[in-house]
């Protein structure tokens, strides 16, 4: 439609500086006397470019062959720019609906049934239905995260480049740096330089204290260059928040992640501890036997969000654990000391620092350890198989698929030749205007107009009927003529003034 418009816009264009030329055209006529031949090139010269090279109709009617110039360059001119608009691929620009989208759904567990409890939990559990630890792979997941900095990419659930919106609910850690003397995991001025702890215990079948700490030295820890002033602690608790994800495939291949952390609200505190034991939900006690259906669906189905929590948490938190030391066997000569990290895997980390062996720079803070802990509830929807996926998305999700566009980035290249298209178009039109005023009427190029035009002349009527075709034509080309007020008689034989074309001594000059 956009094409089919701008023609039209050009076809009028083109059109109105064509109507514009005739008026002019006229107009000259009766200022100027011309060769026959000349204003035959001049009548239709707009439609026969190659007779604008002619040297004597350049010479003998400049102005007319300026505006003729105008009417074939306006569609050279009116032609789209070379370059300003060319179709490239971009992404996130055609919108489309996913259907079943994999995702993060820590409430759900299954059809309600026991085999769909152990499918769905991030953990492992005993004969019992006890927690017993984190699953392996999502442990491997958090020290994944932890050593490249960045979430781990899911499978895409789109055909090629996308965008896509969502939400689900998922642990969120709350920092905040305390007195470091006070609260500090290591004795200041030895040879450690990092360690994390978690601070909950396991108290029967419960998790209590919703705690971990971290301590630190930000710089170089050497016993001959000890400075307290460098030692930080840092205490961390678990929230259930809100996860709002934008995720964006590239046509290259890059994953984008922009990650918003909304209603973040306690779940485990001293009153509220995390169960381990879900024996009670599937086995009757009675008689032991395992049941169809789970009983008191409505809890289990809160305690089994918050403990799903907990496990991604805990593998976050197993990373963490441990402490770096500097660790020297050239006596005294601290120069060969190297970081020896001893259970943690923060070494390196892009969340943590401590990328120089020799001298550790540690650049924890709040919102760096915050991170890692939203990294890694993205990175766990890389743990539902796209095939057979454990939880989906349960409304159809719009999202923008990457496709070939219009892209329109040369706007100079646009603007200054159209620009300049109008501008002389208005110019013609402005003087066309102006030519058909004084003509006093419009002016055209129909057989009507040339024959009343030329029927006045008697040179004209002698040259035609007095020699043959071939002859006529060659002597019309030289007659010098123009376009004024003559003489002439009506049928009565009474003298009458009359306007067309003629020599010299046959018309009257005509303003």
């Amino acid at each position: 439609m956009a094409s089919f418009m701008a023609l039209v816009a050009e076809l009028l264009l083109v059109s109105g500086v064509g109507i514009a030329y005739t008026q002019l055209l006229w107009r000259f006529f009766r200022q100027k006397t011309l060769s026959a031949s000349v204003i035959d090139k001049l009548v239709s010269l707009p439609d026969s470019p190659w007779d604008l090279a002619r040297p004597r109709v350049i010479t003998s009617a400049i102005g007319p062959w300026l505006a003729a110039l105008v009417c074939v360059l306006m569609p050279l001119a009116g032609m789209f720019p070379p370059g300003c608009l060319t179709v490239e691929f971009r992404n996130s620009i055609v919108p489309v609906t996913l259907s079943a989208v994999p995702t993060l759904n820590i409430s759900y567990w299954g059809p309600g049934n026991y085999r769909g409890f152990v499918d769905h939990a991030l953990f492992d559990l005993n004969a019992d239905l006890d927690f017993i630890n984190v699953q392996p792979k999502l442990t491997t997941l958090a020290r994944t995260v932890l050593a490249q900095g960045e979430p781990v990419a899911p499978p895409t659930p789109c055909s090629g480049p996308c965008t896509y919106d969502m939400q689900f609910d998922g642990p969120s850690f709350e920092c905040k740096q305390v007195n470091a003397t006070k609260y500090t995991l290591f004795k200041p001025c030895t040879d450690v330089v990092f360690k994390a702890k978690s601070q909950s215990v396991r108290d029967g079948l419960l998790i209590r204290n919703n705690s971990v700490r971290l301590s630190w030295h930000t710089e170089r820890n050497a016993e001959e260059a000890c400075r307290n002033s460098t030692l930080r602690t840092m205490d961390c608790s678990v929230k259930l928040a809100t996860y709002n994800v934008k995720m964006t495939n590239e046509e290259n291949g890059t994953r984008i992640f922009n990650t918003k952390v909304t209603g973040a609200k306690e779940f485990w505190d001293d009153e509220n501890p995390i169960p381990l034991r879900f024996y009670d939900y599937f086995y009757d006690r009675e008689s032991g036997n395992l049941m169809d259906e789970a009983v008191n669906q409505t809890q289990l189905h809160k305690v089994y969000a918050n403990t799903q929590a907990y496990a991604i948490r805990e593998a976050a938190v197993q990373a963490l654990v441990g402490d770096v030391r500097r660790f020297s066997d050239g006596g005294g000569d601290t120069r060969t000391a190297l970081l020896w990290p001893n259970m943690t895997y923060v070494v390196g980390s892009p969340y943590i620092g401590m990328t120089d062996r020799f001298n550790p720079q540690v650049s924890l803070t709040p919102e760096t350890v915050q991170k890692y802990l939203q990294d890694i509830v993205t990175s766990t929807l890389s743990l539902n198989p796209k095939n057979k996926p454990l939880w989906t998305n349960g409304p159809d999700i719009p999202a923008l698929e990457g496709g070939a566009t219009y892209i329109f980035d040369s706007k100079l290249q646009f603007f200054l030749p159209y620009g300049v298209c109008l501008l002389v178009a208005g110019l013609v039109y402005i003087h066309g205007i102006w030519a058909m005023w004084k003509n006093g009427q419009p002016a055209g190029k129909s057989l009507l107009q040339f024959a009343t035009a030329v029927s006045t002349s008697k040179t004209l009527q002698e040259t035609c009927s007095s020699r043959t075709d071939e002859d006529a034509f060659e002597n019309l080309k030289e007659i010098k003529l123009r376009y004024g007020v003559g003489r002439s008689f009506d049928s009565a034989g009474s003298s009458i003034y009359v306007t067309g074309f003629g020599t010299v001594d046959e018309v009257d000059c005509t303003k």
